[in-house]
C-alpha cells in the first residue's frame, strides 16, 4: 500500500518536472519567436508603403513623390533594431536598406532622361527594375516569415 502512494507521488512529481520544464522551454521559445515575428511584421508594414510607392510610379511627376517618402520611410527602417543573437534580423535590415538606396539611385539616374510630364513611365526599363528591386525583397522577407513561423 504505502509502495503504491509512493509510486504515485514519484510519477506525479516527475509528471510536474517534466510540465514544468516543457513549458518553461515553451516559453521561453515562444518569447524569442514573438520578438522575431514582431520584427519582421514591423518591417513588412514598411515593406508594403515601399511596394506601394514604387509600384505607384506612372508618371514622371511621380518620382518628386516617391523621393520624398522614401525620405521619410529610410529613417523609419533605420530605427528598427535588430534581434540580438538572430543575424536574419540584421542581414534584412541592410537588404531593406539597401533596397531603398539602390531604388533612390535609380530614380536619380532616371531623372536624367527628362520625360514629358504627361508620359506614362511606368512600362520604362529603369521603372521596372525598382519593382523587382522590392518584390524580390518582399520575396526574402516573407520567406523568414514562414521560416520563422515553423521554428
Amino acid at each position: 500500500m504505502e509502495s503504491s502512494k509512493f509510486s504515485k507521488h514519484i510519477t506525479l512529481i516527475c509528471i510536474s518536472l517534466f510540465s514544468i520544464t516543457l513549458l518553461n522551454c515553451n516559453q521561453i521559445s515562444e518569447g524569442q519567436q514573438r520578438r522575431k515575428f514582431e520584427f519582421l511584421y514591423k518591417m513588412n508594414n514598411h515593406a508594403s508603403l515601399l511596394s506601394e510607392y514604387t509600384n505607384g510610379i506612372s508618371y514622371y511627376k511621380d518620382l518628386d513623390f516617391y523621393e520624398g517618402r522614401m525620405k521619410i520611410l529610410y529613417p523609419d527602417v533605420i530605427k528598427m533594431d535588430p534581434i540580438k543573437d538572430w543575424g536574419v534580423s540584421r542581414i534584412l535590415k541592410e537588404k531593406f536598406l539597401k533596397t531603398i538606396d539602390d531604388n533612390l539611385l535609380t530614380l536619380n539616374n532616371f531623372k536624367q532622361k527628362q520625360f514629358p510630364v504627361g508620359e506614362n513611365i511606368r512600362k520604362e526599363y529603369d521603372i521596372i527594375v525598382m519593382n523587382e528591386r522590392v518584390d524580390y525583397f518582399m520575396k526574402e522577407l516573407n520567406d523568414a516569415i514562414s521560416i520563422v513561423g515553423k521554428e
